[in-house]
């Protein structure tokens, strides 16, 4: 049966997983129960990710989404640039969550 990741509160699909992909996010993220299927991620974590060897394609996707929720909230007409991630503050992750490819959103 195949995973799907998701922004969690608005079902937002980031990446339908493989095996591969799906152990790397649950055995490199803490659970806080055996039915835990949710994560705060941040640069921090995803950079944690990346130097633990997970999959470049879960990195990347949870980058992207990290990257929308700044720009969601970004002047476009101000040209503003990326902050540096050494400098994003605390609360600028996201709320993520797998489900079962079956599941309804």
């Amino acid at each position: 049966m195949g995973k799907t990741l998701h922004i969690k509160g608005s079902g937002k699909l980031l990446l339908s997983m493989n095996d591969a992909q799906f152990d790397d996010l649950v055995s490199m993220l803490q659970e806080e129960s055996t039915t835990d299927r949710d994560y705060y991620v941040d640069e921090t974590v995803v950079g944690f990710l990346e130097e633990k060897g997970c999959d470049a394609r879960l990195v990347k996707a949870l980058r992207q989404a990290l990257e929308n929720k700044r720009s969601a909230y970004r002047d476009p007409a101000t040209n503003e640039p990326a902050p540096d991630p050494a400098q994003v503050e605390e609360g600028d992750g996201i709320d993520i969550e797998w489900r079962d490819s079956e599941e309804s959103a």
